[in-house]
């Protein structure tokens, strides 16, 4: 047996032992970099960690964050959301500057989404204006005030563009 054999060998066997070793968890940052640019890695990993524990879709997050804040960690709306995912203050008893930090705003704004898909029987569109809006709104009364509907479009095209994106195999 020749060296490049025995090397052979080596790796398949480690593979077998220790599958981890082939995946390299950049690459799934990389899939989603064609529609986010801002994302990164840590921003990446917050959210995986949220939509596994509220049982959110990652691309249903990611979408909310690009239309509330287009990926600006420090953004503040005209009626005060902060953040990633445009945290009010009302929903955080704690010092409003914090909503700021990655981890708690996606924390908030993931438990938020939840809490709406849950109230409006999984309805993505009713579960974003209900987060964009507020749950007892009067749109849901008459949807036909409701302003935003070039909002929940862009987030349905957004949600649609990662989804396909989930099966996407990337090549280094």
């Amino acid at each position: 047996m020749n060296f490049k054999t025995i090397l052979i060998i080596i790796f398949f066997s480690l593979t077998i032992s220790f599958p981890a070793i082939l995946y390299d968890s950049s690459l799934e940052i990389a899939k989603y970099k064609k529609t986010y640019k801002w994302i990164y890695p840590k921003l990446y990993y917050t959210v995986k960690k949220y939509s596994h524990k509220y049982n959110v879709n990652i691309e249903k997050i990611l979408a909310v964050i690009q239309d509330e804040s287009r990926g600006n960690q420090f953004a503040v709306s005209r009626s005060g959301a902060k953040g990633y995912m445009q945290i009010m203050d009302f929903h955080y008893k704690g010092n409003p500057k914090d909503l700021f930090d990655i981890d708690l705003n996606v924390q908030k704004g993931t438990m938020i989404l939840k809490y709406c898909l849950n109230v409006k029987n999984n309805n993505f569109r009713d579960a974003v204006m209900c987060y964009n809006a507020g749950g007892n709104s009067i749109y849901f009364k008459r949807p036909d005030l409701y302003p935003e509907w070039a909002y929940l479009n862009r987030i349905d095209n957004n949600v649609k563009k990662t989804e396909k994106l989930k099966y996407l195999v990337v090549v280094r």
